[in-house]
Order: structure tokens, then C-alpha cells, then sequence
């Protein structure tokens, strides 16, 4: 989870106005949360649902973690043109 919060200091600092630096510090971003989505999903799946219905406390533990990114998301939204 470390490079996606390089990649973005590396975007603040530097500023680059070449498309290709930014496509490739944002490509770093989207692989590295989607990396520690992944792995934060296996450890929820390892400890909260070794029984009988795995799929269904699977897709729980995935719609509060999207939740949890809409609901700040949303409100952040909102307040944009403040």
C-alpha cells in the first residue's frame, strides 16, 4: 500500500505535464489498492468465514468495504464547490 501513496507524492511534488508520467503513477495507484483490496478481503475471508457459507460472508465483507469508500466519497462530493 506504500507505492500508491508514492506514486501520489511523486505527482505532488513534481508535477509532471508529460501524459505518459501520469497515466503511470496512476496505473501504480490502481494496481497497488486493487493488490491490498485483494488482501485485505483474504484476511476477512480467513478469520470471519472459515464455515459453511463462505460466498455469502464473501460478498458481506465486500459491500461494507465498498461502502466504506462511497459513503466518503459522496460527501466529499458534495462539498466540491465550496
Amino acid at each position: 500500500m506504500n507505492f500508491p501513496m508514492l506514486a501520489y507524492y511523486y505527482l505532488s511534488t513534481a508535477l509532471p505535464t508529460n501524459r505518459v508520467m501520469v497515466t503511470s503513477a496512476l496505473s501504480i495507484e490502481m494496481f497497488g489498492y486493487g493488490f491490498g483490496f485483494v488482501g485485505v478481503i483474504l484476511i476477512m475471508m480467513q478469520e470471519i468465514a472459515p464455515g459453511k457459507y463462505q460466498t455469502a460472508h464473501y460478498a458481506f465483507a465486500t459491500a461494507l468495504m465498498n461502502l466504506g469508500l462511497m459513503i466518503p466519497g459522496s460527501v466529499s462530493g458534495r462539498f466540491s464547490w465550496l
